[in-house]
């Protein structure tokens, strides 16, 4: 029996229909190939200034910690996330002064990770997991990994999210909402009303919402919903953030969600 013969008898036919990942070139690649030098991957969200002196200035202390794992817990960060979060909640009128304990905050290798895992923790066989047509790819992918069906709304005529047809797609099988902002690829962002009129139109008693975010990313005129404008809710399962910014590293990339410890639980469960 040939190796593709016996991947195709053993492995399931959900898997065998995914395509396989395609990575792009390294930029030393490319630059010899197009005969450039400097070039900068817009489409990996890498930043043309470097890392920050202060993120390199970390790295370098705990060097000496390398041979060490690391706290799978993620201890420091999470009370460090709690007390930045709980900080700014305290500015927000919205969230009236709401706390974050550390327990209710995950952490994963890039937001992609608790994505995958958020999609295992909650939806069953059958389940629907809903978005719009032109978001993030690996919404659809988490979906197809775990054979769960994915359900694409149509945009509005910008490509921006269209809350009323996002809504009427909603369905007795929907269990997980996931809407980006600002989105990826399209860059178009949810406004605060927008949420709040898919948050009432949502059955709370058994579907999630989850809201996908690019960390520190400047949204000058226009009025995006932000992870502390926003108290806890019943069917809230919570907000990721991808900790990116203009002098970030992609290498060491974090992604953290928060909301409520005990889907925080199922999150790190189902990884």
């Amino acid at each position: 029996m040939t190796d593709a013969a016996w991947i195709d008898r053993v492995a399931p036919a959900y898997v065998r229909s995914l395509e396989v990942y395609q990575p792009g070139k390294p930029i030393e690649e490319l630059e010899r190939e197009l005969g450039i030098t400097g070039a900068i991957k817009v489409a990996s969200n890498e930043n043309p200034l470097g890392p920050s002196p202060r993120a390199l200035e970390a790295v370098a202390a705990v060097l000496p910690q390398l041979h060490l794992y690391p706290d799978a817990g993620g201890h420091a960060l999470r009370r460090a996330l709690a007390h930045s979060l709980t900080a700014a909640l305290a500015q927000s009128a919205a969230a009236k002064g709401a706390h974050i304990a550390p327990e209710r905050v995950a952490l994963g290798a890039g937001s992609n990770e608790l994505l995958y895992q958020l999609v295992l923790a909650t939806c069953e066989p059958g389940d629907e997991v809903l978005s719009h047509e032109f978001a993030f790819l690996s919404y659809r992918l988490a979906a197809a990994v775990a054979n769960r069906a994915f359900v694409a709304a149509p945009t509005t005529a910008a490509l921006s999210l269209d809350v009323g047809a996002l809504i009427s797609r909603i369905s007795p099988r929907t269990k997980l909402v996931i809407v980006g902002t600002p989105n990826n690829p399209t860059g178009s962002v949810v406004t605060s009303a927008e949420l709040e009129q898919l948050l009432a139109a949502l059955p709370r008693a058994r579907c999630w919402w989850w809201t996908r975010r690019t960390a520190s990313t400047p949204m000058r005129g226009r009025r995006s919903i932000t992870p502390t404008a926003w108290p806890p809710r019943r069917s809230t399962v919570g907000w990721s953030c991808c900790a990116r910014s203009r002098r970030s590293m992609g290498s060491p990339g974090c992604g953290w969600a928060t909301r409520s410890p005990i889907r925080r639980w199922s999150i790190c469960s189902a990884g």
